[in-house]
């Protein structure tokens, strides 16, 4: 799994800068976008646990824009002072949005997009070897949210996202900020 995960990396890191590359080579409209949140694996309103996403927003348009990103949250929970029980699921996707301007400083976006989520489950009970789950799966969300311009290189935004991935539902709320390249 630890080599699965290298071998990703490496090949996101790629396709990522090549992506940037290509944006600050034809307009400069690219947008790094990093954000922190809560996820809800369960979207039954149970506490969420922490996220950690990233993204470059590439203006196609006005209207348009395409988003790679990736993302990570994990959520643990302890039942006793011996049991103890970790679900967390690492993330990369690209995702199309629609964008209007609201007013110089406003924006308010709403897409979908797809994904490959790495899901990992592992149960600990003091004194007995861990038990871990890890499995690969597609999915796909949708999303929406606004944006606040602060001066030309950066913007505020919030953004609500729900997945679907093999049977699991996901809601996400995220805040952040995007910088201009």
């Amino acid at each position: 799994m630890k080599r699965f995960l290298r071998w990703f990396g490496v090949i996101l890191g790629l396709g990522l800068g090549a992506v940037g590359s290509t944006a600050q080579a034809e307009a400069p409209v690219g947008l790094l976008g990093i954000g922190v949140g809560v996820a809800d694996p369960t979207a039954r309103g149970t506490p969420g646990g922490f996220l950690a996403t990233a993204g470059f927003r590439y203006s196609l348009t006005r209207w348009w824009a395409v988003e790679p990103e990736v993302g990570y949250w994990e959520r643990s929970t302890r039942t006793d002072v011996v049991v103890s029980d970790v679900f967390s699921d690492f993330n990369v996707g690209l995702q199309g949005l629609f964008t209007v301007p609201v007013g110089r400083t406003l924006g308010l976006y709403a897409g979908a997009g797809v994904d490959v989520h790495v899901l990992t489950g592992e149960f600990r009970v003091v004194g007995v070897p861990t038990s871990e789950e890890t499995r690969a799966r597609a999915g796909w969300h949708v999303l929406g949210g606004a944006e606040a311009r602060l001066g030309r290189d950066v913007r505020l935004f919030v953004t609500g996202r729900y997945d679907f991935v093999s049977g699991l539902r996901q809601v996400r709320w995220v805040l952040g900020a995007r910088f201009r390249l």
